[in-house]
């Protein structure tokens, strides 16, 4: 930003003058204002509903350490339930979102079947509970 103050202020002689501090500090001030004008529009702006989810989960986790360092679908659908995630499928692009982050990988399955369908589970991210 400084150097199209700095441009528009020189046009063509700009390449023979330095870059003046009162230009940095035009720049700057331009650069807050629409910092905070871009963040009071994006409070504003509805969220997307998988990051709310990621970001549900995300919280839940670390205000719950789970001793296996493991976590079922189950139970993180359990705690993250609500009007935008009402089935257990709804969950699943916040946990992809969370997976390509790091904080989550799926779990191997386990080495001995049981009957029924097995529950998918998902490796946390040790970081999760260093704060």
């Amino acid at each position: 930003m400084a150097g199209l103050l700095h441009l528009a202020r020189y046009r063509e002689q700009a390449g023979q003058h330095p870059i003046e501090t009162i230009t940095l500090r035009a720049a700057e001030e331009l650069g807050q204002y629409y910092s905070e004008h871009a963040l009071a529009v994006l409070g504003q702006a509805d969220p997307d509903p998988v990051h709310v989810a990621a970001r549900k989960a995300l919280d839940w986790l670390q205000d719950h350490p789970q001793p296996s360092q493991a976590v079922s679908h189950r139970d993180l659908f359990a705690a993250v339930r609500c009007k935008a995630i009402p089935r257990s499928e709804d969950l699943i692009p916040a946990v992809e979102l969370l997976t390509a982050a790091g904080w989550l990988r799926p779990a191997p399955p386990p080495a001995t079947r049981t009957p029924g369908r097995p529950s998918r589970s998902y490796l946390l991210h040790p970081a999760l509970y260093q704060r």
